[in-house]
């Protein structure tokens, strides 16, 4: 017998992109009749934290879109402070999403 194969996917409903690509993704492989999960990162936090990211994340790209923009870049490029950087996101996201691992291991990916 065939086992069942199972796919979490995880998003963070900021914004439309990342939701869009996650419901994408998962109807491809609904077609291919997988069993899909999908998670919102930011459902798995307290509702302040929520509130923060996603209030704060539509006033940062309606008042400041060059800084969310410059921001997005210095993320995704390497540079001198990227091992430093890398820890305190590292801390900063074990802290808000503490609960986010037994919600990934309860879909038993």
């Amino acid at each position: 017998m065939k086992p069942i194969e199972r796919v979490t996917l995880i998003s963070a409903s900021v914004g439309g992109g990342h939701v869009a690509a996650a419901k994408a993704l998962e109807q491809a492989f609904l077609e291919r009749h997988l069993v899909v999960r999908h998670i919102d990162a930011l459902e798995t936090t307290n509702r302040a934290t929520r509130k923060l990211f996603r209030d704060g994340y539509f006033e940062l790209v309606s008042e400041a879109p060059d800084l969310v923009s410059w921001l997005g870049k210095r993320l995704d490029n390497p540079s001198e402070e990227q091992t430093r950087r890398d820890k305190v996101m590292t801390q900063l996201s074990r802290m808000m999403l503490r609960h986010l691992p037994s919600a990934v291991r309860a879909t038993r990916p």
